[in-house]
Formats: C-alpha cells, structure tokens, sequence
C-alpha cells in the first residue's frame, strides 16, 4: 500500500517528468473522487514544435526542463532515503 505524499486539485496535472525526460514515472496516482483526465505523450509534444522557429525554443525549454527534472528525481530519491 503506498502513502499519501500529495494531493492534486482541480486543474494540476501530474506526470510532467515522465513527459519531459522519458523515463518512467517516479509515482503512482490514486484519485479519490471522479475525474476527466486527457493523456499527452511525448511525440504529441514534439509536434506541437514542427515550426522550425518553434523548434529551437521548444528544443531550449526542454532542455531546460530535463535538467530541472533531473534534479528534482534525484531529490526525491534523497529525500525518501532519509
């Protein structure tokens, strides 16, 4: 049985590192009441960047964001050694 670390509302989303890294994801989710949810993969994020100008932003962003995610695994990792 896992243990509750975070709750989401309306609105949030979750498994952005996943999205952004590729690797696989680092919790699992429970909801507790009805919910809609809408499923992005990563290919469906590298099309929305098929303008070559779009393209290297969006190639930018995401490096930066793979670094912030790195960082943010590694944390966890650390905090739950504790």
């Amino acid at each position: 049985e896992g243990v509750r670390r975070l709750t989401r509302t309306a609105g949030t989303f979750t498994g952005e590192s996943g999205l952004i890294d590729g690797l696989p994801r680092a919790a699992s989710v429970l909801a507790q009441t009805d919910l809609a949810i809408h499923r992005l993969h990563r290919a469906d994020l590298d099309r929305l960047a098929d303008d070559a100008a779009l393209r290297t932003r969006t190639t930018l962003l995401l490096t930066v964001a793979r670094t912030l995610s790195e960082r943010l695994r590694l944390m966890g990792e650390h905090l739950l050694s504790l």
